[in-house]
């Protein structure tokens, strides 16, 4: 947790350098939280806390995929998804062929939450450096009391739209 912590305040020091181009993302909070049933289980229910986590662990995988930091880029990521690479730059390398436009991105701010089932998904709104604006979602898995991490992406072209 203390490592992870120490990652995240890397992350937000990079995203403030000037020549980051990356925008400081607003804060959305339509509702208090979010709750979806889970079967018999307890109701999964995401707080603010969890949000601002949840933020936290999005905006240093968006940053540190641009800035192609290996080191804090694979702690966004699960512990599976980490395992299936042999070390965090061949894990760098397979999402920034995959993920072009995050790879590529200018600006990004988010947009909002909701719940796929049981998983919550973060959207966000993405300009790439050609102009072209882009629809980002990432699919969350709590690993602990406040503790997150991705488990999908998809992003999808806005039609139409750049900037």
């Amino acid at each position: 947790m203390k490592q992870f912590c120490v990652a995240i305040s890397a992350a937000v020091a990079l995203i403030g350098l000037s020549g980051s181009g990356l925008a400081e993302p607003a804060s959305q909070v339509s509702n208090p939280s979010l709750s979806v049933e889970a079967g018999n289980k307890a109701e999964l229910v995401v707080t603010l806390e969890d949000r601002d986590a949840i933020q936290a662990v999005v905006k240093m995988h968006v940053v540190s995929l641009n800035q192609l930091r290996a080191d804090l880029f694979s702690q966004t990521l699960t512990q599976m998804t980490q395992g299936a690479f042999d070390s965090p730059q061949d894990l760098l390398a397979f999402f920034a062929a995959h993920n072009i436009p995050l790879l590529n991105a200018y600006s990004f701010r988010f947009t909002g939450m909701s719940l796929d089932g049981p998983v919550p998904v973060q959207h966000g709104y993405l300009v790439d450096k050609d102009g072209v604006a882009w629809n980002v979602m990432f699919g969350m898995q709590r690993i602990g009391k406040s503790e997150w991490r991705i488990t999908s992406t998809l992003i999808e072209r806005v039609p139409g739209l750049s900037t």
